[in-house]
């Protein structure tokens, strides 16, 4: 049996059970673990409804437009998985409307400010 990576522990415990959350970038594998976080994913892999596709919406993420993407859906949160390069990192570490709440071993929890 796998073990629930820390990141989807760390949300279920510490979110709100109505809080919306965005992937990047956005592993298959979340889906299958949104059971032990039961929270809204704002991009699972491959969805696609009325005009919105989650996968190309993760791309927007890292553009300058991020933040904005992000607020444009009601984002309360956004998991930035490790498996990034340090320039796409520094997009949202840099960003002022973005708030690191924790760093996990596999990725960083981020709050989207008002």
């Amino acid at each position: 049996v796998s073990r629930v990576p820390e990141i989807y522990s760390f949300i279920n415990l510490n979110t709100p059970l109505d809080s919306r959350i965005a992937f990047y970038p956005s592993p298959k594998s979340t889906v299958y673990w949104s059971k032990d976080f039961r929270r809204v994913i704002i991009n699972p892999n491959s969805y696609y409804e009325g005009g919105f596709s989650a996968d190309t919406f993760t791309e927007s993420l890292i553009t300058e437009a991020s933040v904005s993407n992000l607020k444009s859906v009601s984002t309360d949160y956004l998991v930035v998985f490790k498996e990034i390069s340090p320039e796409e990192l520094a997009l949202f570490s840099d960003s002022p409307e973005l708030v690191l709440i924790k760093e996990l071993p596999e990725a960083y929890l981020f709050e989207l400010s008002n």
